[in-house]
């Protein structure tokens, strides 16, 4: 059975955005490495929950918390 048109490319769409391909990635991509002094915090959903934070403090060093 074949989709309609809209829906497939809604599909289509939906699946790329998901994925990850995107031109806007490059925009909001991070370096990597961290540079000295780069702080982050993150969320972890699943198993466990939680919250993840990382702090750069060389340009190959980094301690997690």
């Amino acid at each position: 059975m074949r989709l309609p048109a809209k829906r497939e490319l809604l599909v289509f769409l939906s699946f790329l955005a998901m994925s990850g391909f995107s031109p806007m990635n490059r925009v909001f991509a991070a370096a990597q490495p961290g540079a000295p002094g780069d702080f982050g915090v993150g969320a972890m959903f699943g198993a466990p929950t939680g919250l993840s934070m990382k702090y750069w403090y060389s340009n190959t060093s980094a301690m997690f918390i």
